[in-house]
């Protein structure tokens, strides 16, 4: 299946293989490999200097989303599936107990029926799926960008759109 560029961030051709992540840093794209999650400190947003803050975006395939932060999302299931929360946790985990409540739907399920649910998990599990999801090789390069949020999941046709803020570091 080839997508057209202009119609879709997701995939595009090039000699006959459709790639299948891309990394954008304020609408630029940039190495997939220059973007992961810090090893530590991730979220604390007061230790980046405000004008290294970057808007990101990850673009995927839903099948590559899938590869990418299946394994770890199933994980995540079946701690849930053993976890017993109780009642007065409600309020703490709205997006848990949902979830818990349709019966512990896979990624598969949540991401044909109900992508409003699968966001709101993506966004409680995002330290995790950030690590799932990054392609960073370590190899030195000039320019690194530390992803510190998912701040937004948007499933469109084929594709998935991660948004948050990263942060800029030259190395």
């Amino acid at each position: 299946m080839i997508l057209h560029a202009e119609r879709s961030l997701c995939a595009r051709p090039v000699k006959a293989r459709v790639i299948e992540m891309k990394a954008l840093i304020e609408q630029t794209e940039v190495a997939t490999n220059s973007i992961g999650p810090p090893a530590m400190n991730y979220g604390q947003h007061q230790r980046w200097p405000i004008d290294q803050q970057r808007q990101y975006q990850l673009v995927l395939s839903k099948n590559e989303f899938v590869n990418k932060i299946g394994p770890c999302f199933e994980n995540s299931r079946q701690g849930e599936m053993n976890d017993d929360y109780d009642e007065e946790d409600r309020s703490d985990f709205p997006q848990l107990f949902a979830w818990r409540e349709l019966g512990y739907p896979s990624l598969r399920e949540l991401l044909h029926n109900d992508t409003a649910l699968l966001e709101q998990l993506l966004k409680y599990w995002e330290y995790d799926i950030s690590h799932a999801l990054s392609e960073f090789s370590g190899k030195s390069r000039q320019v690194f960008y530390s992803v510190n949020s998912i701040d937004e999941v948007v499933f469109d046709g084929d594709c998935v759109t991660i948004k948050g803020i990263a942060y800029e570091q030259n190395r």
